[in-house]
This record gives structure tokens, C-alpha cells and sequence, in this order.
């Protein structure tokens, strides 16, 4: 089963690397989520639509860079975290700043390292979002802020500098719920609390 499992992804992989056609449709299929995922950085940063363009580009060749990456370890059978490799995914790590800190500036760098971060609870978010068009109490743009942080302040993972768990996954709903009431309606507390 594992041998045809490393067939199958090595097979992709060659599709990917020798067919324009699937690199064209991969590559539009990475960027459309970009504006649903990216679309409040956009709008804190004030980018413009040559930033939004580049900071696109710079974002779906970084997506083809770790599945080389993956796929180049997956044949040597080596762990991507090989502490052999750790100078190569740190020089990765600097370009790939870099390259965004000359799209964005610096400012614009340090928010989207913050807003990546806290990633978990706008995925969080948004399925609440989606419950709340049901009991027709929406959320404002400030209340998905304001959530946000607070999710973040209520994860330990943030809090040590990482990355939010997947749908806020290590969130103390304590203090969430706690704090929520402060600038959400009963409502949407309620929805919250589901």
C-alpha cells in the first residue's frame, strides 16, 4: 500500500513538473482561494492590486517549492524535519520573507506573519460566520477582529509564538467565552458556544 502511495504521488508530481496545462490549472486552483483567504490582509494592508498580484505569485510559487521539497525527500526516503535539512528550509524560510518583505514592506511582513498565525481561528470564524447567516445575527468586520485576537490570546500555541491549531484546535474556551460577551450579541455568543 505505501509503494503504491509513493507511485501515485511521484506520478503527480512528474505531471506536475512536465505538463503546462496542469501547472496552469494547479496554479489557478492555489491562487482563487487566495481572495477569500488573504482578503482581510488585503484590506489592512491597503495593497494594491500589483502588491495583491505579486504577493499571489510569490505564494503559489512558495506552494511549488514545498512540494518539490516534499516530493525530493519522499524519493531520498528521508523525514522532511531531518535535522540535515534544517539550513535548507531556513534559507527557504529567509527568501520567502524576504521576497514578501519587498512586496509588502516591512510592516506589511510582520502583519502577515501575525495574520498566518492566527490562520486556525479564521477558519474557525468562518464556519461561524456561516451559522450565524442561519439565525440571522452577522458579525461585523471589527467582531471578526476582535474574535480573532481573542481566540489568539486563548491559544497556547500563539501565545508560545506559533501557529493557532486548525480551527482554533487548542483554544481555552473559558476564556473565550468569557470575554466574548464584551462585543458579541447574546446571539452570537450562543452560536459561539456550539
Amino acid at each position: 500500500m505505501a509503494a503504491q502511495s509513493l507511485a501515485a504521488s511521484q506520478a503527480v508530481n512528474q505531471l506536475r513538473k512536465s505538463d503546462p496545462d496542469y501547472q496552469q490549472a494547479f496554479g489557478d486552483s492555489v491562487r482563487g482561494g487566495f481572495a477569500v483567504r488573504f482578503g482581510p490582509l488585503y484590506n489592512m494592508l491597503n495593497l494594491s492590486a500589483e502588491q495583491m498580484a505579486r504577493f499571489e505569485q510569490r505564494l503559489t510559487a512558495g506552494t511549488h517549492q514545498q512540494m518539490d521539497f516534499f516530493a525530493a525527500t519522499q524519493a531520498k526516503g528521508v523525514s522532511p524535519t531531518d535535522p540535515s535539512l534544517a539550513s535548507f528550509r531556513a534559507k527557504e524560510k529567509a527568501d520567502f520573507e524576504s521576497d514578501l518583505r519587498a512586496i509588502l514592506g516591512e510592516t506589511g511582513l510582520h502583519e502577515y506573519l501575525r495574520y498566518e498565525r492566527t490562520y486556525g481561528a479564521r477558519e474557525l470564524i468562518n464556519t461561524l460566520l456561516g451559522n450565524l447567516i442561519y439565525v440571522e445575527t452577522p458579525m461585523s468586520a471589527q467582531q471578526v477582529n476582535q474574535l480573532t485576537q481573542l481566540l489568539a490570546e486563548n491559544s497556547p500555541s500563539y501565545q508560545k509564538g506559533g501557529a493557532m491549531k486548525s480551527r482554533a484546535g487548542d483554544v481555552s474556551w473559558e476564556g473565550v467565552l468569557a470575554q466574548a460577551p464584551q462585543f458579541l450579541s447574546p446571539r452570537q455568543v450562543e452560536v459561539l458556544r456550539l
